[in-house]
C-alpha cells in the first residue's frame, strides 16, 4: 500500500452573526474547535491537521494541539465567503508549506458528534482508488 498525505482542514472563522463565537462555545466540558481537533487526531488516515482562522484565541488552541495553522486574510473571513474558497485556500497553504497532499478532508467544528471511524470509512475508499490507480 502506498502512503498518502491526508490533510484535515478545519475551517472556524470568529464572526459569527447568527451564534457569536460559535467555534469556542463549549459542549460537555470541551469547545467545539477542540472537538474537531480531537476527531482529526483520532482518525487514523489523517495524517496532518491544519486550522484556518482569524481569531488569535482559535489559532493558540491549534498551536496548542500540535496543529499547523493559518491566520486566515479578512477577505476569506466574511459572510460571503464560501466554505470551497477556504478549502482551496488551505490547500494552497498546506501546498506552500509540506508539498501536495493526497487528499484534503474538510472538517466542521458545528458537527461536534462526527465520529473518527465515520471520516475513516470515507478515507477507506479514498485509499482503495488511490491504490487502484
Amino acid at each position: 500500500m502506498n502512503f498518502m498525505k491526508v490533510v484535515a482542514s478545519i475551517s472556524a472563522r470568529s464572526g459569527s452573526k447568527g451564534v457569536p463565537g460559535k467555534n469556542l462555545r463549549q459542549l460537555a466540558g470541551r469547545s467545539l474547535i477542540e472537538r474537531a481537533i480531537e476527531t482529526a487526531q483520532k482518525t487514523p488516515s489523517i495524517t496532518e491537521i491544519l486550522i484556518s482562522s482569524d481569531s488569535k484565541e482559535i489559532i493558540e488552541i491549534g498551536k496548542s494541539k500540535g496543529c499547523m495553522v493559518d491566520k486566515r486574510p479578512e477577505s476569506l473571513a466574511d459572510d460571503n465567503t464560501s466554505l470551497h474558497m477556504v478549502t482551496k485556500y488551505n490547500l494552497e497553504i498546506y501546498e506552500q508549506r509540506l508539498g501536495k497532499p493526497n487528499c484534503i478532508v474538510q472538517l466542521s467544528p458545528t458537527c461536534p458528534f462526527l465520529m473518527p471511524e465515520t471520516i475513516e470509512l470515507g478515507n477507506i475508499d479514498i485509499t482503495r482508488e488511490f491504490n487502484d490507480i
